[in-house]
């Protein structure tokens, strides 16, 4: 009697945000439809190839991500706090009210 081999799971998490996350999903299976699987499907039938690097992928796809907030992060939120300021006090044009919740 043949084993059914469960599906390979792979972490869909990339950057930690989901909206971003499901953009960069969807441009790999692109990427993997239309580059890799078209010259693999001729070599082999067998998916452990396309699955490690759809990994590889991920995992670059992540660090690069960590770098980047981390190289990054302490200036964006400079900048995004500097901005939140700025229009609380009503410097910037059509910030002149400032409502609470």
């Amino acid at each position: 009697m043949k084993q059914k081999k469960d599906p390979v799971k792979v972490d869909k998490r990339l950057t930690g945000a989901s909206n971003i996350d499901e953009q960069l999903q969807e441009i790999l299976d692109l990427v993997f439809r239309d580059y890799v699987q078209t010259w693999y499907s001729k070599i082999s039938n067998d998916p452990s190839f396309p699955t490690e690097l759809r990994k590889v992928f991920n995992v670059v796809i992540t660090n690069f991500a960590s770098r980047f907030v981390t190289a990054l992060g302490p200036k964006l939120r400079f900048k995004r706090s500097l901005f939140s300021k700025v229009s609380l006090i009503g410097l910037l044009p059509g910030t002149a009210t400032i409502s609470f919740l």
